[in-house]
Order: C-alpha cells, then sequence, then structure tokens
C-alpha cells in the first residue's frame, strides 16, 4: 500500500539553547521529534527541505507529551515552497517532550 506522507524528512532547526532535538522519524510531511532539550515558549522549530510545494504549506504541530494541557499547539508562523516554521508559543516543553507534525502543500 501506498503511504500518504512517504519520503525523506524534512531537515530539522531548533533554536540555539538548550532547545534541541533528534532526527526527524516520518516522512516528507508528517512525523515526529524527540526532544533532547527543553523549549521554552518563545523558541522555534524549523522543518525545511521539504518537497517544493506550489506557494507553501499549511501544517500542523503538537506537543503530544502534554496532551490534555491547555496549551500544546505550536504555531505555524512562517512558511515557503520548501519550508515551515513553528513557534512553540505559550508551551514550555520538558527535554523529553514529542513533537507530532503534518503539513499539506498547496
Amino acid at each position: 500500500a501506498n503511504l500518504l506522507a512517504n519520503g525523506t524528512p524534512p531537515t530539522l532547526a531548533l533554536a540555539s539553547g538548550t532547545c534541541a532535538g533528534t532526527v526527524i522519524v516520518g516522512g516528507a510531511l508528517a512525523g515526529t521529534v524527540t526532544l533532547t532539550g527543553a523549549c521554552a515558549a518563545t523558541n522555534t522549530m524549523t522543518l525545511s527541505v521539504m518537497p517544493a510545494a506550489t506557494t507553501g504549506y499549511s501544517c500542523d504541530a503538537v506537543d503530544r507529551t502534554l496532551a490534555g494541557a491547555a496549551t500544546t499547539n505550536l504555531e505555524e508562523t512562517s512558511t515557503s515552497t520548501t519550508t515551515a516554521v513553528f513557534t512553540f508559543s505559550g508551551i514550555a516543553t520538558g527535554a523529553t517532550d514529542v513533537i507530532q507534525y503534518k503539513c499539506i502543500a498547496y
């Protein structure tokens, strides 16, 4: 069977300081990032080298370790034809939280 989100995972960049993560597990447009350092509410997460979209990406990302907390969603703050940028926006993560993302090209 064909998988919807297959392909090479994007390149991951997290804000400097303690905010850090491991290689993405998943495909080109959906997967998870396991953090290796806590991220503050103002830190960013960038997914780049994604398949070229015509205009950009509409993405969702959530800290699934914090499921049930008041705020678990990351905010997509920028996009291009190959990149999506998220801000943790009010989320203070733990050092081993799992961030789940999915993107749709448009």
